[in-house]
Formats: C-alpha cells, structure tokens, sequence
C-alpha cells in the first residue's frame, strides 16, 4: 500500500495556508541564518590569512640597485612557501648562469613566514638586468592549525625591470646625509680626542630674579632656599600661608561686623 505524500502535504497546505506560510518562511531565515553564519566565518578566516607578494623594488639609497622582495603582506602565518617560475632563463645578459633559481626560496622554499616578515636580495642594477617580464608563481599553506584540512593557496606576479626605466631622484637621501653628518662629528671627536683641537662647551644659566638681593638673603636665612624664584617651592608655600591668613583674617572680620540677634 503506498501513501500519497504529495496529496497529502498538499491537502494541508491547503486546509492550512497560514501554517504553511509560516513554515515556508522560518525555512528561508533559517537558511539565511546558516548562510550568514559561513559567509561571516570565510571572512573571518580570509582576513586572517597571509598574503605572499614578490615585487621587484629599489633600493631606498641606491636607486640604480634592484631588490627582489618577497613579502607576507598579509596578516596571518605562511608556511611552505615555494616559488617557480615558467621560464628559467638568465636575469643578465652578461652572465648566463645568473639566474633566479639560484636562490634557496626556489630550490627548497621557506617552512615559515611570518606577518609582514620580508626576504630581500639585490638582484643587480637596471643597466645589468634583462628587460624581458619574468612570471613567478607562489604556492604557499595558512598556519591556522588546520591539520586536518590543508589550504593550498597560489599567486602569480609578473617582474618587470623596464618599470623602473627614466626613474631618478633629486640631491642626497635622509639617510646619505646623517651618514654624513656622522662622519663629520666622528672625525672632530677624533681630533679633540688626539689632542689637535679645542672643544668649547658654553653654558647659559637663566634665573628669573624679580626680588633684590637682601630679600633673596631673607628667604635663604628663613625658608632654606637659595633664593626667591617664581617657581621655587617655598615660595608656593609662603603665597598659600599668606593667601590662607588673609581669608581667615576676612572672615573673622565679617564675623564681627555682623549684627547680634
């Protein structure tokens, strides 16, 4: 004997519409609700992941000087961090052997990054290096103690050293010009160490008098102070036991002045 389900749920929608309008919609907010909730939980977890860029940059001092900079931008952990590349071709026309692969971070990778931890390496200058673009690919795993689901996540850049062609900068950097300045105190300090030169060390000593001299003697003799100096702290306590008296000295004499009942 078989049941018609299909009747019979249709039949009770329509014996009870309002019943099933209810149902059918605590339906769609609870599946609302789930969807919500893993949306918000992938967006927590993305925020969190780490993020390996590979740029090629200048050096801040030496602008004809590249750097390749590999870079966890991001704000969580990267572990086993591997880069590739498609073509393994020179990086200068001048030594054939000089290529990216030589470095450890393509050969075996790195087991751990941290957040906003950087490997850098000076590559050469933009005379010596070929302009043909260079794509890298980053393979890499999140450290968010997944063991039992590993997340694979993979990038790509393109290095390009032709970017940095007409790049220039006007006068010395901070950094040249302290280093600099550096020098020139070490080599004084140097002198006057050796015993070629004369350090001369002036000290101005300012003291806000506003009294004479006799009554500066008075407050030594009777505070303990050196002298009577705005800020000094005898004098903050001579005004509050002269302030404190006359108060007291005016409201005894209102006291008196009023009339007795």
């Amino acid at each position: 004997m078989s049941v018609d389900w299909v009747g019979t749920v249709w039949g009770w929608i329509e014996e009870h519409p309002a019943s099933a309008i209810e149902l059918i919609f605590a339906g769609v907010l609870a599946w609302a609700a789930v969807a919500s909730m893993r949306l918000s939980s992938r967006l927590a977890g993305a925020e969190l992941d780490p993020a390996i860029t590979v740029t090629l940059e200048l050096d801040p001092d030496r602008l004809w000087i590249i750097h390749f900079v590999v870079r966890n931008a991001g704000r969580g952990s990267a572990r086993n961090v591997r880069l590739s590349t498609e073509a393994d071709h020179s990086i200068s026309p001048g030594h054939p052997d000089d290529k990216l692969t030589r470095m450890a971070i393509f050969r075996t990778g790195l087991p751990f990054m941290g957040p906003q931890q950087e490997l850098r390496s000076a590559i050469g200058t933009y005379m010596s290096l070929s302009k043909e673009p260079i794509v890298v690919h980053a393979v890499y795993e999140p450290d968010d103690g997944r063991r039992w689901r590993r997340r694979t996540l993979r990038s790509s850049f393109v290095l390009d050293v032709s970017q940095f062609e007409g790049v220039s900068s006007i006068g010395d950097t901070p950094n040249s010009v302290a280093a600099d300045s550096l020098e020139k105190i070490a080599k004084h300090v140097g002198h006057i160490a050796q015993g070629n030169s004369q350090g001369t060390l002036r000290v101005l000593v300012e003291r806000r008098y506003f009294l004479s001299h006799s009554v500066n003697a008075f407050v030594h003799r009777w505070f303990g102070g050196q002298y009577l100096n705005r800020d000094y702290t005898p004098w903050k306590h001579f005004r509050a036991e002269v302030r404190r008296s006359i108060a007291q000295w005016w409201r005894a004499r209102r006291k008196q002045r009023q009339p007795r009942q």
